[in-house]
């Protein structure tokens, strides 16, 4: 529309979607990046995200014909030109991403931006944070296996930011469940105001998090999120993109670090993939942070294989 309210006769789209559209955002050189529920546009194959130029013609160098396999709910350009999106996916473009991935901006997935597991249920709004973080709120209970009920704040790189709306600072933090017999709370739409506070709407009465271990407040389907984040569990990852161990010995030690936090214990449990034309057996290594240190190292590791 022009800015009087008419239909503007340069922006003129010849094919048409075959499904509703949920979320658009607009690029600073006037393409228009859609998600929704279609599958085409007219005889051009576009899974549920397509980018138009600015007269309305479908921009053939996004790629985005095998797309989202599922509802694209939220659309979101970031300054450098890369894209997020959220949903209820789980991959873009054949590459696994639950529930929310970053594209490039010609429409292949990023995969410097690296979620895990993901959200477990799907992503209804995203919005950018000024130091290159993401907001996400939707109807999901834990992103990348860390509980986090209906919103959740990610780094630049995809990592969960643990220090926000901390479940283990605050055990109800986020839109809790009284029972299982209540409706589930979610999240529907969100913004930034002008202190960076986070706003957020959608459908819930009760919002845990505060200054306490249970502390909730009634809040009827907005609120607005205030307030520093705590230390937080943080992050435990490799230190080292790879390693290599020697199968007749069945042990292997690993350093694995912890970032972003340092609240409480902490205990991870990697499970290697196999290598090609072997089955591996038990492949738990459980791994404990020593007292004061910052780095993990594994007390067993036993791998049992079978060449096929």
């Amino acid at each position: 529309l022009a800015k009087d309210g008419q239909v503007d006769g340069s922006f003129s789209m010849e094919e048409e979607l075959d499904g509703p559209v949920h979320a658009i955002a607009v690029q600073p050189n006037g393409n228009v990046v859609v998600g929704g529920e279609f599958e085409n546009l007219g005889e051009f194959r576009r899974s549920r995200l397509v980018r138009l130029l600015p007269n309305g013609d479908i921009d053939p160098t996004f790629e985005s014909v095998h797309g989202a396999d599922g509802t694209v709910y939220a659309v979101a350009v970031q300054p450098d030109g890369k894209i997020v999106i959220g949903g209820a996916f789980s991959h873009v473009n054949l590459i696994p991403r639950n529930g929310i991935a970053r594209l490039n901006p010609d429409g292949s997935v990023d995969e410097t931006f690296d979620i895990g597991a993901g959200a477990d249920g799907p992503v209804y709004s995203v919005t950018l944070a000024q130091d290159g973080g993401v907001y996400l709120g939707g109807l999901f209970t834990a992103f990348n296996g860390t509980r986090r009920f209906g919103v959740a704040r990610l780094y630049a790189n995809g990592v969960l930011d643990t220090t926000f709306m901390d479940t283990a600072y605050n055990q109800f933090a986020g839109l809790i469940r009284g029972g299982l017999n209540d409706p589930v709370n979610h999240v529907e739409d969100m913004a930034l105001d002008a202190k960076g506070h986070l706003v957020i709407g959608g459908s819930f009465n009760r919002v845990g998090g505060g200054y306490t271990r249970d502390s909730i407040r009634n809040q009827w389907n907005v609120t607005r999120l205030i307030g520093g984040g705590t230390p937080g569990p943080g992050n435990i990852e490799l230190t080292k993109s790879g390693y290599s161990g020697d199968e007749n010995i069945g042990e292997l030690f690993i350093q694995m670090g912890r970032t972003n936090g340092r609240l409480g214990g902490a205990l991870a449990r990697v499970q290697p993939r196999p290598a090609p034309r072997q089955r591996l057996g038990q492949r738990r290594r459980r791994l404990r942070q020593p007292a004061g240190r910052g780095v993990l190292a594994v007390d067993v590791l036993e791998v049992q294989y079978q060449l096929l």
